[in-house]
Parts: C-alpha cells; sequence; structure tokens
C-alpha cells in the first residue's frame, strides 16, 4: 500500500465543510449570510428586503403553513423558517435548483421544510391542502397558464405575496426584454403575451420555467383576476418599468386587512 493514495475523483479526500457542499454544484444565484462560511453567488436572496416586507404586510409566518413555489436554492425558505413558519412546503422543478435546496437545507440547519420536486400546477390542481401564506416570488411570468395558477392559488390561501415580471400598457416593441415576445393570444378574454426561452432551457444556469415558452399578462389583469377572487386588499413596495429583464411589480394581495 503506498503512503500517499490518489483519492477517487468522486469522492472528497478532506473534512466536510459547508463550501464542499456547495460546490457540488457550480453556477449559484444567492449570496449566503456570513456566517454558513460558505461563497455562492451574489444575489441577496437569504436576506431579501423584498419578502421582508410582505411578510410584515401579511402579518408574518410565525406558527403558520406556507406553501413556497419555485424555492430556487432555499433562500426564501431559509427567511421563511426564521420568521417562525410552523411548516413550509416548497416545491421545485429544476432538477439542479431541487439539489440546490437540499444544499442549502443541510448547510443551514432547516428542519420545518420540505422540499419537493415537480411542477407546482398539477400538484395544486391535485390538492385540497389550505396554507395560512403564499410565497410565489418569480414563478408567475415563467407560467404557460398564469391565470389558472392564480385561480388556483386563489383556492389554497387567503393571503399572497407575489414577485412577478409584466406587460406594460405602453409596452414598445424595440426594448430589448420584449425581443423574445413570439406571439399574442387571447384566452377567457385576456391577452396573453407569449415568450419563448430561445433554448436557454439546455443551460446548466437555467432556472426558468417547465415549458419551452411562458405566457405574460398585463399588470391590470393580474390585479383584475385577483379582487375576482376576492382578493381586495392589494399593496405594493415596488413597481420598477425599466427593468431590464421587463417591467416588474413586488405585492401583496389578501382577503383580509393587511398590516399597516
Amino acid at each position: 500500500m503506498t503512503n500517499n493514495p490518489a483519492v477517487q475523483d468522486i469522492c472528497l479526500g478532506t473534512s466536510p465543510t459547508p463550501q464542499a457542499a456547495v460546490d457540488c454544484i457550480s453556477d449559484w444565484t444567492s449570496q449566503f449570510p456570513a456566517h454558513f462560511k460558505a461563497s455562492g453567488g451574489g444575489a441577496a436572496l437569504f436576506e431579501d428586503a423584498r419578502v421582508s416586507w410582505a411578510l410584515q404586510r401579511l402579518g408574518g409566518v410565525k406558527g403558520k403553513r406556507v406553501l413556497e413555489l419555485g424555492p430556487l436554492e432555499g433562500g426564501h425558505t431559509y427567511m421563511l423558517e426564521r420568521a417562525g413558519a410552523a411548516q413550509v412546503t416548497a416545491i421545485e422543478a429544476n432538477r439542479r435548483c431541487f439539489m440546490k435546496c437540499l444544499i442549502t437545507k443541510e448547510i443551514a440547519g432547516l428542519t420545518r421544510s420540505r422540499f419537493l420536486l415537480g411542477d407546482f400546477l398539477p400538484w395544486l390542481e391535485d390538492s385540497n391542502r389550505q396554507f395560512d401564506v403564499i410565497v410565489a416570488a418569480g414563478v408567475l411570468y415563467h407560467m404557460m397558464e398564469p391565470l389558472k395558477l392564480l385561480t388556483l392559488l386563489g383556492r389554497a390561501t387567503d393571503r399572497l405575496y407575489i414577485y412577478t415580471h409584466y406587460i406594460p400598457d405602453d409596452l414598445r416593441p424595440n426594448e430589448e426584454w420584449a425581443s423574445s415576445i413570439v406571439s399574442t393570444e387571447v384566452r377567457d378574454g385576456v391577452k396573453h403575451y407569449i415568450k419563448s426561452y430561445g433554448g436557454m432551457g439546455t443551460k446548466a444556469v437555467y432556472c426558468g420555467g417547465v415549458y419551452e415558452s411562458c405566457a405574460w399578462l398585463t399588470k391590470r389583469d393580474i390585479f383584475n383576476h385577483l379582487c375576482q377572487m376576492g382578493f381586495i386588499y392589494i399593496d405594493q413596495s415596488m413597481d420598477v418599468r425599466d427593468h431590464p429583464n421587463g417591467p416588474c411589480i413586488n405585492m401583496v394581495a389578501s382577503r383580509h386587512k393587511l398590516v399597516i
């Protein structure tokens, strides 16, 4: 036996560290809190002011059951546990992102969160479960049937947090983000703007929708649909017209009065 045997490529020959776990998958988006002692990406999703604002306006999540759609890398899931959620069910369709969420679960020590791999739309259709709060950050604009998703969310909760891109009333076709709009369709009297991912789904860093295209709505139609479902209390913390990826809004919607 040699004194210095070579480590197998598939194995790690050093003591376990959070960074070693993170390095199992490349191209992280999220920046980890300093106490994690791990380096990832640059986006502050573990300390996201948009989410903090939404939870405050919705009355917090302490002791509540939360459904999170598209957790990406688990940053918002971490925030939900830190805010006292009794139970978080997080559903992610992207296999690489799902594995990242499991890594985050371990290095963050999450104990009240469960990550599920799959499409949340059919899951919501088949489920009668009710949630105190639903977190839908960065998912509505990735849907092929966004109105259907909103309807299903309204069936499952009275309190919603949504961050989404939308089509502005003054749409300018020469805007770079709008170049991926390939067609429009009117469904149930609502105009849907169909956008193509242009083959991005083949790239390792892809974190978009399940299908090769998605449908965007105007802000007006999003608000109208929420109001039709009884979400009469709606507020927003930001509405950015000139975001490089398209206009976006950070909002909450509730059937009950919001916390001032």
